[in-house]
C-alpha cells in the first residue's frame, strides 16, 4: 500500500513540475524598460541625461523658402542688399537683378536644466545650417543665433535683447525680420542681464549689451563727405556704404548699451515698456572732402543717445485660438538702430550702388543710417528716428 501511495505522489509531482515548465515557456509581455528617464520638471520633451541630474531637450525644424520679388527670410525687394548678383542690384529691379531667391535651412537647438541648491541652471544653444541662392553646390552658412546661460535671475551670453518685445524674435514662423519700426534683434546679442519676477505676470529686467554691430550705426564726418556729387563715379562713391565720411567718422566702441524693460504678461495681453542708453563716439576731424581723420586736428567729444519703446500684444481675439495682434512704437535720439534694427548690419542702404555697376542706371537713391553727424570743429549732432509697426497672426489649423 505504501508503495502504491509513493507512486501516486511521485506521479503528481512529475505532473506538477511538467505543468510548471510549460507555463514558463509561454510568451509573456515583458515590462517596458525606460532607458532614458522622462524629466517632467520643465515641461514636455525633457529627458534626464543618463547618470546625471541634468534634463535636456532637443528641438529644431527644417524649412524651404522660395521668394519671388524678394530676398530670403522675408526680406523685401526695396532693400538693395536682398539680391545676390552684386550688392545693391536687387532693389533697382534692373536686368542684372534676381527675380527669385531660394533657401533651405536646418535649425537645431539644445536646452538643458540642472537643479542645484542655489536654483536651476539653464543653458541654451541654437544654430542654423543653411544653403541659399548664390552659394556653391556644396557650400552653405552656419550661424549661432543664441547661446546663453541663465542662473538665479542672471543671463550671460548671446540672447534676445532686453530692449525688444517678446514677439520680435519668433523664429521659424511669424517672422518680423526687416519690418522697420522697432527693435528686431532676431539673432540675439551678447549681454549680461538680471530679471526680477514680482508675481502676477509682472517682471523687470536690466542689462548691459554689446552694441558693436546690432545697435550701433556709423557716425558721419560731414567735412570728409563729398557733398557735390555729379558723376556716376561720385554717385557710386556716395552709395557704396563705405564712403570716407561713414568709414572714418566713426570712433571705437567706448561703452556698451545700458537697457531695461518692465513687462506685464497676462492671459489676454502682454505689455512692455523699454529704454536704452547708447554711446556715440566719433573719429578725428578730417582735412577735407574724401580725407581720412587726422589725429592732430582733434575730435568731438562722445555723445549719449537713447531710445524708448512701448509694445502691446493682444492674445485673446475673436478670429481664432492662438491669434495675436502685436503693436510697437519706438523713438530714438542718437540710437536709430533701435528703430531700424535686426540683421541690417552696420549701415542701412536702400537702392545704393557700387563701382561694380556704376552708370548702369539713370537714377537711384542712396541712404545711409547714422547715429550722428559732425563737421570739423563741431560736436556730434544726433539723429532722431521714430517708427511704428504692427502685425497680425492667424492660425489656420491647430
Amino acid at each position: 500500500m505504501s508503495t502504491i501511495k509513493s507512486l501516486i505522489l511521485g506521479s503528481a509531482a512529475v505532473i506538477a513540475a511538467s505543468a510548471g515548465a510549460q507555463a514558463a515557456d509561454l510568451p509573456v509581455k515583458a515590462k517596458a524598460v525606460q532607458y532614458v528617464k522622462i524629466c517632467s520638471l520643465y515641461g514636455a520633451g525633457f529627458y534626464y541625461i543618463p547618470g546625471t541630474d541634468t534634463c535636456i531637450k532637443l528641438g529644431g525644424y527644417v524649412q524651404a523658402d522660395w521668394n519671388i520679388n524678394g530676398g530670403n527670410y522675408n526680406k523685401p525687394a526695396w532693400d538693395e542688399t536682398a539680391g545676390t548678383n552684386g550688392a545693391g542690384v536687387f532693389g533697382t529691379g534692373s536686368r542684372n537683378s534676381d527675380y527669385f531667391n531660394t533657401r533651405a535651412r536646418v535649425q537645431l537647438n539644445i536646452d538643458t536644466r540642472t537643479a542645484t541648491e542655489y536654483g536651476v541652471v539653464r543653458t541654451y544653444w541654437s544654430s542654423n545650417f543653411e544653403h541659399s541662392t548664390g552659394f556653391g553646390p556644396s557650400s552653405g552658412n552656419l550661424t549661432m543665433d543664441y547661446g546663453f546661460i541663465q542662473f538665479a535671475g542672471f543671463t550671460f551670453g548671446k540672447a534676445a535683447s532686453t530692449f525688444q518685445t517678446p514677439w520680435a524674435s519668433v523664429g521659424a514662423n511669424n517672422n518680423t525680420s526687416f519690418l522697420i519700426g522697432g527693435s528686431d534683434n532676431l539673432t540675439g546679442i551678447n549681454k549680461v542681464a538680471y530679471t526680477w519676477q514680482f508675481g502676477n505676470g509682472l517682471s523687470a529686467e536690466l542689462g548691459v549689451e554689446d552694441n558693436k554691430v546690432i545697435t550701433r550705426a556709423p557716425v558721419l564726418n560731414a567735412s570728409a563727405f563729398p557733398v557735390a556729387a555729379q558723376s556716376a563715379a561720385s554717385m557710386a562713391y556716395l552709395g557704396a556704404g563705405t564712403i570716407a565720411g561713414a568709414r572714418n567718422g566713426t570712433g571705437g566702441q567706448h561703452s556698451p548699451d545700458f537697457v531695461g524693460n518692465i513687462r506685464l504678461d497676462q492671459a489676454a495681453f502682454t505689455a512692455q515698456l523699454s529704454g536704452a542708453v547708447h554711446n556715440v563716439s566719433a573719429n578725428y576731424y578730417a582735412t577735407g572732402a574724401g580725407a581720412i581723420g587726422n589725429e592732430t586736428l582733434g575730435h568731438p567729444g562722445d555723445a549719449w543717445g537713447w531710445a524708448i519703446a512701448g509694445g502691446l500684444q493682444l492674445k485673446q481675439i475673436p478670429t481664432g485660438p492662438g491669434d495675436k495682434i502685436s503693436l510697437d512704437f519706438t523713438y530714438s535720439d542718437g540710437a536709430p538702430k533701435y528703430v531700424i534694427g535686426g540683421v541690417t548690419g552696420n549701415t542701412f542702404d536702400k537702392f545704393s550702388g557700387s563701382t561694380d555697376f556704376a552708370g548702369s542706371y539713370q537714377s537711384f537713391a542712396a541712404v545711409n543710417l547714422y547715429d550722428g553727424v559732425y563737421a570739423n570743429g563741431s560736436g556730434i549732432e544726433k539723429t532722431k528716428v521714430w517708427g511704428f509697426r504692427g502685425g497680425y497672426v492667424h492660425n489656420w489649423t491647430p
